[in-house]
């Protein structure tokens, strides 16, 4: 049984199959390695940007998909056009830096705000605990784990809660990655497609390359059901191990 194998892996065609598998497999892993890197340069690219919504419900968001914190927060008049302030118990996702801060009254509470971005999220959990009864309704910002996929969280947290949610996108970084992304993800789609054409056109090839040899085991004695078993097993062989292995590696690696 050695014998056929060792045969099979000498033959020159044996060698092109494999060659050819194994570079589609290294395109690929290369692929899904470059997404990883180029999806942790877009988040870096999009410190501070956040999803916002409104809701009369307490809503617990640690748990949904694609979240990395949220501040629930209220809404406060400090008689500014410029900028909202909000209050939260909790670290905001984000602050304000400035060398001019501008202050405002609440309950007795000086709150200092900037007017950097057109939204100021400040944590006072006295001042927030003393509001929370009377609200009719809470505001939710939410920092993203992939700001890639922020369109796909916004629908799914539209849907879910049933409100409007907004996206404020602060960029650090010139580098277009969305577009990036969206190009390996279509080579990956190619890479895909191409291992299910070159599998078919494989198998075809080896089941014919393998026509004279099946009659020669059959001679042999070996029954219908070994020699189909032994077609499959090199088809397994040269084929499915090689990708196996070099996406077992990407997938590490991915994870990582």
């Amino acid at each position: 049984m050695n014998i056929i194998y060792k045969s099979f892996f000498k033959k020159k065609t044996t060698k092109i199959y494999l060659w050819i598998f194994i570079s589609l497999g290294i395109v690929f892993s290369f692929l899904i390695i470059a997404r990883k890197y180029l999806i942790i340069k877009s988040n870096e690219a999009y410190p501070e940007s956040f999803l916002v919504m409104s809701s009369k419900d307490n809503i617990n968001l640690e748990n949904e998909k694609n979240i990395k914190s949220y501040n629930k927060a209220i809404n406060v008049d400090c008689n500014n056009h410029l900028t909202n302030v909000f209050i939260t118990e909790h670290k905001p996702i984000f602050t304000n830096e400035s060398e001019e801060y501008l202050n405002c009254n609440i309950n007795n509470y000086i709150i200092e705000y900037t007017h950097v971005k057109n939204i100021n999220i400040i944590k006072n959990p006295d001042l927030y605990n003393s509001l929370k009864d009377s609200q009719e309704e809470f505001y939710y910002f939410i920092s993203l784990k992939s700001w890639f996929d922020k369109n796909k969280t916004a629908q799914y947290l539209s849907d879910k809660y049933h409100t409007e949610v907004g996206i404020e996108e602060y960029k650090i970084d010139s580098m277009d990655y969305k577009n990036i992304i969206v190009i390996t993800d279509l080579f990956i789609k190619i890479s895909i497609l191409l291992f299910v054409i070159l599998s078919i056109i494989t198998i075809a090839n080896i089941i014919i390359d393998e026509k004279k040899n099946n009659f020669l085991y059959y001679a042999l004695g070996y029954s219908k059901i070994k020699i189909i078993s032994i077609n499959i097993n090199k088809i397994f062989l040269i084929i499915v191990i090689p990708l196996c292995i070099l996406t077992l590696s990407s997938v590490l690696i991915y994870f990582m």
